[in-house]
């Protein structure tokens, strides 16, 4: 039996949320073991197109929006239709803790948190167990220090990305397959 899970993909700006979740799109789309959908909750203008465009092209082409009643109206539509009919529906939400991404994120069951800053770690950690009422899926340190080694620890829930950058080719390959692990891990979660 499949479990179905609304993940927000949450924490500050700057930090590689975007990019961690397009990575798990690309993956999810190659194995093909189960279906979901990736729901943008911000209109920074973002996605995965961001993530597949040269950058000084991205710069020039993208418009910010703002959220507004009709946003948040079409997004919150949005996620109880496609959780309807997606086992997994993935969130991207901005990277401030609003009013906007509150009622959002109350929508979404799960939550991940993206931080390359650990003070709003913990700020977005109460913001989404105590405020929204969601269940903490992982917690993921983010850095451009490639010194560092990433990884993830499912028992603990924690884990590290490296190199989490706007251009796909230049993440490294170990940030790679800690996203693959723990995209399975998420698939983990679907099946019980």
């Amino acid at each position: 039996m499949v479990k179905r899970k609304i993940i927000a993909f949450v924490g500050p700006p700057h930090s590689g949320k975007t990019i961690f979740i397009t990575e798990i799109f690309f993956y999810l789309q190659q194995i093909k073991r189960v279906r979901f959908f990736l729901q943008r909750a911000a209109p920074d203008g973002e996605g995965v197109w961001s993530a597949e465009s040269y950058q000084d092209i991205v710069k020039r082409i993208r418009r910010k929006g703002k959220f507004n009643p009709e946003f948040i109206e079409f997004t919150l539509n949005s996620i109880k239709k496609l959780s309807n009919t997606f086992p997994l529906v993935l969130v991207d939400c901005g990277g401030r803790i609003t009013i906007e991404n509150q009622m959002i994120i109350s929508a979404c069951t799960d939550f991940i948190i993206i931080s390359s800053d650990k003070e709003s770690t913990t700020d977005w950690s109460e913001f989404c167990e105590y405020i929204c009422n969601c269940n903490c899926m992982a917690i993921f340190d983010s850095t451009l220090d490639l010194n560092k080694d990433p990884f993830f620890d499912k028992e603990k829930s924690i884990g590290l990305l490296v190199g989490l950058k706007r251009e796909r080719n230049l993440i490294p390959s170990d940030t790679i397959e800690v996203i693959h692990k723990f995209t399975n891990y998420i698939i983990e979660q679907l099946e019980y």
